[in-house]
């Protein structure tokens, strides 16, 4: 359960300055199974939660195009991700949840958009870049022996694209849905190399609702069920957007 207090601030015409600082809560549930003398072990279940703040996010938006004829909106925006939340490098023995990455991230992209009354088309790319954590100690295990290795962790950067579409059911209500694809590259260990299994591939088909219940506040509702095996069976998520 995650929840987020996001701000954005209209700086000039064209320029939009945002923040976003989320708040976590995980429980996960394990079940394991084992054998002792080739006898199955009856499963044992146990849980682990935790809780706390995440990775604050600010960035900046900026229109280079106003749609006019065949001409789309055009968005540019840059997104920092800082590593305020407690991250996998800070849990040690605690037995804790993570709630952040631990490293810096930098995402840019683009957001084309074009009004088809009562349609409205969006689609969108854009990539992050991970930035690399030092001194990070592993467990480094070869054919002849086994070490503690001190190395430089690099996560994979990820490509992102996606389209949506909304529709104006009326002047106050929409309906919207879309396909998120996301691609994260490999891990890198200095000295070491790739992690296995640290790849990813996500992809959601999203659905959802905007309801504008007043002249400056809109209630969004978004279901996305997830396409393959990297990505959450379903996520729901509801946001209020109030201008002022």
């Amino acid at each position: 359960f995650q929840t987020a207090l996001a701000l954005r601030y209209g700086v000039l015409p064209n320029l939009q300055a945002d923040a976003s600082v989320p708040f976590q809560y995980e429980s996960d549930r394990y079940v394991t199974q084992s054998a002792q003398n080739n006898q199955q072990v009856a499963p044992k279940e146990t849980t682990r939660q935790d809780q706390g703040l995440g990775d604050v996010q600010f960035g900046l938006s900026y229109q280079t195009l106003h749609e006019h004829g065949a001409v789309p909106d055009l968005i540019v925006q840059s997104t920092a991700r800082a590593p305020t939340g407690k991250s996998q490098f800070d849990l040690g023995t605690s037995g804790g949840l993570p709630q952040g990455t631990g490293v810096w991230g930098v995402r840019t992209g683009v957001t084309a958009i074009k009004t088809l009354d009562p349609v409205v088309l969006l689609v969108n790319a854009g990539y992050t870049y991970n930035f690399g954590r030092d001194g990070i100690v592993v467990q480094h295990i070869t054919a002849t022996a086994t070490n503690l290795v001190t190395t430089t962790d690099q996560p994979g950067g990820s490509i992102d694209a996606g389209v949506a579409v909304a529709v104006a059911m009326n002047p106050s209500f929409a309906i919207n849905l879309g396909i998120l694809e996301r691609y994260t590259f490999s891990t890198q260990l200095t000295g070491i190399g790739t992690v296995q299994g640290s790849s990813l591939n996500e992809a959601q088909f999203r659905f959802g609702f905007a309801w504008a219940f007043g002249p400056n506040s809109v209630l969004n509702f978004t279901a996305a069920a997830g396409l393959t095996e990297d990505t959450p069976g379903l996520t729901v998520t509801f946001a209020c957007p109030i201008k002022f």
